[in-house]
Parts: C-alpha cells; sequence; structure tokens
C-alpha cells in the first residue's frame, strides 16, 4: 500500500492512500471542538472536487460527515479520526471516536424535532451505515452512492 503524508487544507496532517485496487481514501484528525463539523465539511468538498464527487452525492456526503463529527464533539467529546475513501461501493465516510461509552442509537421519530435526528438523517441519505465498536472507542460510518470510482473518472 503507498502512503503520502503532505499538511491537510487546514493544517491538519492527513494521509492519502491507495491499496492498488480502485479504492483511495484520506484520514485527517478533528479536535473535539464545535468547529469540526465545518472543518470537516470543507475536507469532504475538497474530496468530492478532487474525486469527481460531484451534485446530489456530494451535497449528501456534507449533511452526512456534519451529522457524524457533530455527534463525536457533542456526545463523545474526544477527539476524532475522519476517513474517507471510494471505490466500488460508493463514497464512505467513517468517523472513529476515543470514547467507550454505548454506540449511539437513532431516537424514534417525531413530528418537530429541536434536536436527536442526525443519525436518522444519516440512515436516509446513505446505502449502508453502521457503528464499529472498538476497545478504546467506536466508528461510525456511511456509504453513500455515486455512479463511478476516481479511476473510471479519469479514464474518460
Amino acid at each position: 500500500m503507498a502512503t503520502a503524508v503532505r499538511p491537510a487544507v487546514v493544517g491538519y496532517p492527513l494521509a492519502v492512500s491507495s491499496d492498488g485496487s480502485d479504492r483511495v481514501s484520506r484520514r485527517w484528525q478533528l479536535t473535539p471542538d464545535p468547529v469540526s463539523a465545518r472543518v470537516a465539511r470543507r475536507l469532504i468538498h475538497s474530496v468530492c472536487e478532487d474525486w469527481a464527487v460531484h451534485d446530489q452525492a456530494c451535497y449528501d456526503a456534507l449533511v452526512v460527515v456534519t451529522e457524524l463529527v457533530t455527534n463525536v464533539v457533542e456526545h463523545a467529546g474526544t477527539e476524532c479520526q475522519l476517513t474517507v475513501s471510494v471505490g466500488g461501493e460508493g463514497l464512505r465516510i467513517e468517523v472513529r471516536d476515543f470514547d467507550q461509552s454505548r454506540p449511539p442509537q437513532p431516537r424514534p421519530a417525531s413530528i418537530w424535532p429541536a434536536r436527536g435526528q442526525g443519525l436518522r438523517v444519516v440512515a436516509l441519505l446513505s446505502s449502508q451505515w453502521g457503528v464499529t465498536e472498538l476497545d478504546d472507542g467506536k466508528t461510525l460510518w456511511a456509504v453513500l452512492p455515486i455512479t463511478s470510482t476516481p479511476q473510471a473518472r479519469q479514464a474518460r
């Protein structure tokens, strides 16, 4: 697997890697600060531009990353790792926290919810989503459908 490190859009280190397949990924470390959701949106927007993910898929990715990072900031209160990858399954967004509390669960639907519907939004926008529990935290992830991978777009 090839890995390169370069400065990220906002100064956080990021890893760019490819395992030789059609899968490409990038990873960033974010602080437990409310501004991290905005930073994550900028990073995802940059990835969408770099990988030619446009229109609805990019918009959906911006909404999903906002919800996942906001969950970490508000509930886990730890740093988080944002990883985004693209491959045959689509655009995969992962947000890993370092809090050992129980994984979040979607709340029941409400006619006029003021808060607490983020995971329901993630479920609606993604083709798959879930939580992977780890010894020292958890990773919330979502896969959003896209029409082609970066290599297929470059071949055009």
